[in-house]
């Protein structure tokens, strides 16, 4: 599943390029899907070749840039036949237009994604709140459970996709109130909640407005089931394993995640007992839990992650269909949103070191989450897929020479200066993009592994 995703988005990345060079009759020797061996070839009427190689991470069009370049007699007779262009030969203009061409392509593609998801069928999840973390922000502003959110700051939300790109454009418009209009779900009535914030403070990860204010949405169920322990807890020095479930503590049954965390919290700089249930054996636990400022600084005060289940089916489970011209103009709406989330996260990532690399995902694990997607639905596939095109096409558009982005910085540089940048300079400048992409993506596979480990 993950070639085949790469394939679809690599030849519409490629094929962007290559049609805007085509519409400007540049000659193109070759357009390359994947590197290492072919595995096949073929040649159209411009004398185009078209390779399919082994390694399908990647792809380029080959353009002639000028003719002062040695060329076969073959593609000269081409270059004669259809009166094709060099590269040299464009405006500045068409240049930076074959050279953007490629992301927009990808935009493009991811418009039209969620175009045919809207108006075919899209599902959603009413956002119900069903329960919040202790002690976070929708603990202490007394957030009520058991409610659907209908607006917040006057802005009508329908899912909690909707919830989340809302409060994420109240981040960025550095609001520092959230008014959440609420209605009980036992009652037709409806009521206001204030809650006060500073997102400098917050704690997001992966964009996740909804989980870093505390709230937990009606389609996940939070199981005390530990999937990860942090080295050097209190969970780890007490020999906690992953897979083993707390039950309840010493008089009282844990119900909920919130139940264990409030109990956590409030017997901070004690002796507790819990009840663990491994494999089959129930085991007592004795834990001295530290001082409250030590507890804080692990994750859910003793260094645990919980089993979180995503429930496929529920009660608020609703599908929507939107007619067709409205289909387009919310996915439009829909991809510039998530345009502007991507840039900021890189933003707060390149420039404020507020975000750590472990928030993003490499080729591992985003081969696993496509293939938990695609059993999971077509639709649930179809929008990962529009994401990771916005991702790609963002991506291409930064400042490394062998991405799109460094080509556009070397164009701009030589319409500046008026003379073409030394090859000398541009082959080093390569060299040490490829280092470098090469070190991240080494560095993303590590963190992917991991992800999985502990998904």
């Amino acid at each position: 599943m993950l070639m085949i995703t790469l394939c679809i988005l690599i030849i519409i990345h490629e094929y962007g390029h290559f049609y805007i060079a085509r519409y400007f009759n540049v000659c193109i020797t070759c357009f390359s899907l994947g590197f290492g061996p072919k595995i096949t070839e073929f040649t159209d009427k411009y004398g185009t070749k078209y390779i399919i190689r082994l390694f399908l991470l990647g792809g380029y069009i080959k353009i002639l840039d000028d003719k002062y370049h040695p060329i076969t007699n073959k593609i000269k007779k081409y270059i004669q036949k259809y009166k094709l262009l060099f590269y040299d030969q464009l405006s500045f203009f068409k240049k930076f237009l074959i050279i953007l061409s490629g992301p927009i392509a990808n935009i493009i593609f991811a418009i039209i994604i969620y175009w045919f998801v809207f108006f075919i069928s899209l599902h959603n999840n009413k956002p119900i709140i069903k329960n919040i973390y202790y002690n976070s922000i929708a603990d202490h502003a007394k957030l009520p459970i058991n409610t659907e959110i209908k607006k917040i700051n006057n802005k009508t939300v329908l899912n909690w996709d909707d919830v989340n790109i809302e409060l994420h454009n109240i981040f960025l418009s550095h609001q520092k109130n959230i008014v959440f209009l609420l209605k009980n779900i036992n009652q037709p009535l409806l009521f206001e909640k204030n809650i006060s914030i500073n997102f400098n403070t917050l704690n997001v990860y992966h964009n996740n407005f909804i989980a870093a204010l505390g709230i937990i949405p009606e389609y996940i169920n939070i199981i005390p089931i530990i999937t990860s322990i942090e080295k050097h807890s209190i969970a780890a020095q007490i020999h906690l394993n992953i897979g083993d479930q707390i039950i309840k503590t010493k008089g009282s049954k844990i119900m909920n995640w919130y139940n264990l965390q409030q109990y956590l919290f409030m017997h901070n700089n004690r002796n507790i007992f819990l009840y663990i249930k491994r494999k089959n054996q129930i085991l007592l636990m004795k834990v001295r839990l530290p001082k409250l400022k030590e507890m804080l600084l692990q994750y859910n005060y003793i260094g645990i992650t919980p089993k979180i289940i995503y429930l496929k089916q529920n009660i608020y489970n609703t599908n929507f269909k939107y007619k067709f011209l409205i289909s387009l103009s919310m996915a439009c709406k829909k991809i510039f949103i998530l345009i502007r989330i991507i840039c900021f996260s890189l933003k707060n990532l390149i420039l404020i070191h507020n975000i750590s690399l472990d928030h993003f995902s490499g080729p591992i694990y985003i081969g696993y989450m496509i293939g938990v997607l695609a059993k999971k639905s077509i639709i649930s596939y179809l929008c990962f897929l529009a994401l990771i095109s916005i991702n790609i096409a963002i991506m291409n558009l930064l400042p490394l020479p062998i991405l799109d982005g460094g080509q556009l910085c070397f164009l701009i540089c030589e319409n500046i200066i008026k003379r073409k940048i030394s090859l000398y300079i541009k082959i080093l400048a390569y060299n040490i993009s490829i280092i470098l992409i090469i070190f991240i993506m080494g560095i993303s596979v590590i963190h992917d592994y991991t992800k999985i480990l502990h998904y």
